[in-house]
């Protein structure tokens, strides 16, 4: 016959010990070989043992086979478990039982351990929680040293050979997330990667040798494409084609294009026009190209037939940065006049 409420006796310490020393002879090997240890990433356990000693209420050992429900919480006593994991068949002999929480798929036992601090309550078949809860010390937190906090946005790693988010990583071969990776061979999203060979997400890679996505605002000294540039946003060139555009004789047409000044400086990239060449009278047909209420506008006038003119016509605009615009004198080609950026020509008469 099972004797009701049984009282836990908990070996917890022990085990913590000697999980405590399994721990300090992986680190230390791990120093003694950083260059092995890079090459081959241990994956850590995601559980971990829970032992206790059970005896009935006279003190004498139990035996037998017991449901044993576990449960982590944040306080001593009350509040909402933040992990329950259930075993239906554990036995226990001369009163000592071993379960290994971490294996319930609805909710991950890290998630449970990523603060402290943290308390284990134990309960026995259907009866209610053993009291008072046990609080877990040290060793189960090495459950995040698969993504440790500290190691997570380490301050400083010096030589680290894998620092995934460090933030200033010197020497790091790997840093994939490298905030200040001066050294770097592989910043995979570097904000300031000085000497990144590869910088995939590079906000500043003034030397980068393969950056493959800049990220808003980045500035880089000199850069060779190969393959294709993919921009979004503002487009660095824009070009739009007018067909159909019909002229009045002896009248003034002014087309708004949209396009934002200073954002951009656009000219014609071609136009073509037909009329009557036998028209007896003097004829007369400009284009011009220019800014009005900050945007960019063409202008046509037509004097050379009595009916409408049919005009098709291109413009190319180029983005501010990306150009230089001249202007020559016929009389002295030498001699540039170079017009500075965000200075442009305003619409013209006829």
């Amino acid at each position: 016959m099972k004797t009701r409420r049984p009282e836990l006796m908990l070996s917890f310490c022990a085990l913590l010990l000697a999980a405590a020393a399994l721990v300090v002879v992986i680190q230390s090997g791990a120093l003694a070989a950083n260059e092995s240890a890079a090459k081959t990433n241990a994956v850590i356990p995601s559980t971990f043992n829970y032992q206790g000693i059970m005896r009935n209420a006279g003190g004498g050992l139990i035996n037998g086979v017991f449901k044993i429900t576990a449960r982590i919480y944040a306080l001593p006593s009350g509040g909402t478990a933040l992990y329950q994991e259930t075993f239906d068949n554990v036995t226990v002999r001369d009163g000592l039982f071993n379960i290994v929480l971490g294996d319930n798929p609805t909710t991950p036992l890290e998630d449970a351990l990523n603060d402290s601090p943290r308390y284990i309550g134990i309960a026995v078949d259907n009866d209610p929680e053993q009291s008072p809860r046990q609080r877990i010390h040290a060793v189960p937190w090495a459950l995040l040293a698969n993504t440790a906090i500290s190691a997570t946005t380490a301050l400083s790693a010096t030589t680290a050979l894998t620092a995934t988010n460090a933030i200033d990583a010197q020497n790091a071969i790997n840093a994939q997330n490298a905030i200040n990776a001066q050294n770097a061979v592989n910043a995979q999203n570097a904000t300031n990667a000085q000497n990144a060979v590869n910088a995939q997400n590079a906000t500043n890679a003034q030397n980068a040798a393969t950056a493959t996505t800049l990220v808003a605002n980045a500035n880089v000294a000199s850069m060779n494409i190969t393959g294709n540039l993919s921009v979004k946003g503002n487009l660095p060139v824009r070009i739009i084609r007018y067909q159909g555009l019909q002229l009045t004789d002896n009248t003034t047409t002014a087309v708004d294009t949209g396009i934002p000044f200073p954002d951009y400086y656009c000219t014609f990239a071609g136009w073509s026009a037909s009329y009557d060449v036998n028209e007896s009278s003097t004829g007369k047909w400009t284009r011009w190209l220019g800014v009005s209420a900050n945007t960019w506008v063409m202008e046509f006038f037509n004097h050379v037939q009595n009916a409408p003119l049919v005009v098709e016509a291109e413009i190319v605009c180029f983005r501010q940065g990306l150009y230089q615009w001249e202007s020559r004198s016929t009389q002295a080609a030498a001699a540039d006049n170079i017009m500075p950026e965000g200075t442009l020509p305003s619409l013209g008469g006829n």
